[in-house]
């Protein structure tokens, strides 16, 4: 009777401890599902981010004194002023 007990107990166990892995399984797979997320999210806010960038420092202005310039699209100074030399060149 008492080895039938046992190994009733053994199984038991046996079972906890198959359940307990096959949960502990699945929480690392949810958490590395998280991290991925995170990440990509990170790197789509950096691409975004670049995008942005990318898309304002494209007008260039021709200047005869200056010569080509970039700028930023929304920096609309006067051509005949100093600020503006310095505006441009400070802006990079």
């Amino acid at each position: 009777m008492r080895r039938i007990m046992r190994k009733g107990e053994e199984k038991e166990e046996k079972e906890k401890r198959e359940e307990e892995k096959k949960v502990n399984e699945e929480e690392e797979k949810e958490k590395k599902k998280k991290e991925m997320k995170e990440g990509e999210k990170k790197k789509e806010r950096k691409e975004k981010r670049r995008k942005r960038t990318l898309h304002d420092i494209t007008t260039i202005y021709d200047i005869t004194n200056i010569g080509f310039l970039g700028c930023l699209t929304d920096y609309k100074p006067t051509i005949n002023t100093e600020s503006y030399k310095i505006g441009v060149i400070t802006s990079f």
